[in-house]
């Protein structure tokens, strides 16, 4: 396949023809409807119960999460790396 030519119809036949793209999408939603599901029933009740939780542990715990919230993701990755290379659990290169 030439990939400096410009897009036609034989390319649709080719990804609806030759290969299992509507397959791929159909694992694909159903996959994305499993994790909507699945989060959907575990959040709600979660946040039912942390909403009713008052007291000393009920604000601390509710500060907590948000604040964990305002964390960016990559500076979470670097403590999580550093757990992964104590476990060592590290892909490692050679035999």
């Amino acid at each position: 396949m030439d990939l400096q030519r410009p897009a036609d119809a034989g390319h649709v036949r080719l990804l609806f023809g030759q290969t299992d793209f509507l397959r791929w999408t159909l694992n694909t939603l159903i996959v994305v409807v499993a994790v909507v599901v699945i989060t959907v029933a575990v959040a709600v009740p979660a946040g039912y119960s942390l909403a009713r939780l008052t007291g000393r542990w009920g604000e601390r715990l509710g500060i907590g999460i948000f604040f964990t919230y305002l964390i960016p993701p990559t500076l979470l990755f670097i403590p999580f790396a550093r757990l992964v290379a104590l476990l060592g659990l590290q892909t490692r290169s050679g035999p």
